[in-house]
C-alpha cells in the first residue's frame, strides 16, 4: 500500500471512529438496544430525514413520489455500495448549498443530546407497525392530500429553509435573541431586502418579525408612520 492509500485508510479509519461511534451512545440512551438496532426502524428514520432534507432544499411531493417509483423499478443495489453513494451525493449536495456536512453533524447530534427525553417520549406514542413516526392527521372529506397552494407553500419554505441553512452555515444567526437582534433592526434589514428584490430574504425577515408578533411596519425612528399598522 502506498503512502497516499495509507494516509486515506488512516483518515477513514479515524472518521469511523469519532462521528458514527460517537451516535452509538445517543442511541442507546434514547432506545433499548432491541430498537437502536433495529434495521427496519432504522431504514425508515433514514428515509424521514433524507426526505426532510431534500424538502428542505426545494424538492417538490411529487418529485420525490417520481424518484421512488424509479428506484423501486430497479434492481436492489448492494448495502455498501449505496452507503458510499448516499456519502458521496450527500457532500455534493452539501457543497452545492453552501453547508458542511462534518459541522452539521456533530451540531444536531450535541442538540438531540438535550432532547432525549422527548425523543423517548416520541417513540413511546409511536404506532405500532408503522413507518410513521406519529399517527398522521386525517384529511376532511373533499380536501385534497395535496393542494396547490400547499406544494407552493411548502416549496417556497423549503427555500427559505435552505437560505437560513447557508446563513446558518456562513456562522450567521441571532434573530431569536432579543438581546442580540432587535425587531427595529429586523424591520429595517426587511426594507433593505425589499430593494434587492430577492423574495426568499423577504419572506425569512417577515418570519422573523411574525415570531415575535411585531409589526412590518418601520418605527417612526426609522422613518415610518407610527400610526400605521403592518
Amino acid at each position: 500500500m502506498n503512502q497516499s492509500n495509507q494516509a486515506t485508510g488512516i483518515e477513514q479509519q479515524e472518521a469511523r471512529a469519532t462521528f458514527q461511534a460517537s451516535v452509538q451512545p445517543w442511541l442507546m440512551a434514547c432506545f433499548s438496544e432491541m430498537i437502536a438496532g433495529d434495521r427496519e426502524e432504522r431504514n425508515h428514520r433514514f428515509l424521514e430525514e433524507a426526505l426532510e432534507l431534500v424538502q428542505a432544499c426545494g424538492c417538490t411531493a411529487s418529485e420525490a413520489h417520481q424518484l421512488v417509483d424509479y428506484v423501486y423499478g430497479r434492481p436492489v443495489g448492494e448495502l455498501h455500495q449505496e452507503v458510499g453513494g448516499v456519502m458521496v451525493t450527500l457532500a455534493a449536495l452539501c457543497l452545492a448549498n453552501d453547508a458542511d456536512m462534518h459541522v452539521a453533524g456533530w451540531v444536531e447530534l450535541n442538540r438531540i443530546w438535550g432532547k432525549v427525553e422527548a425523543i423517548r417520549a416520541k417513540q413511546a406514542a409511536k404506532p405500532k407497525h408503522s413507518p410513521l413516526p406519529e399517527v398522521a392527521t386525517t384529511l376532511p372529506k373533499g380536501v385534497d392530500a395535496v393542494h396547490s397552494d400547499d406544494e407552493a407553500v411548502d416549496r417556497f419554505s423549503a427555500l427559505m429553509k435552505a437560505k437560513l441553512a447557508a446563513a446558518q452555515a456562513k456562522g450567521r444567526g441571532g434573530w431569536d435573541d432579543p438581546t442580540q437582534c432587535s425587531t427595529d433592526v429586523l424591520r429595517q434589514l426587511l426594507y433593505e431586502h425589499v430593494a434587492k428584490g430577492d423574495p426568499v430574504d423577504v419572506a425569512n425577515f417577515c418570519m422573523m418579525l411574525a415570531h415575535y408578533g411585531a409589526s412590518t411596519a418601520l418605527s417612526a425612528d426609522q422613518g415610518g408612520d407610527a400610526t400605521e399598522k403592518g
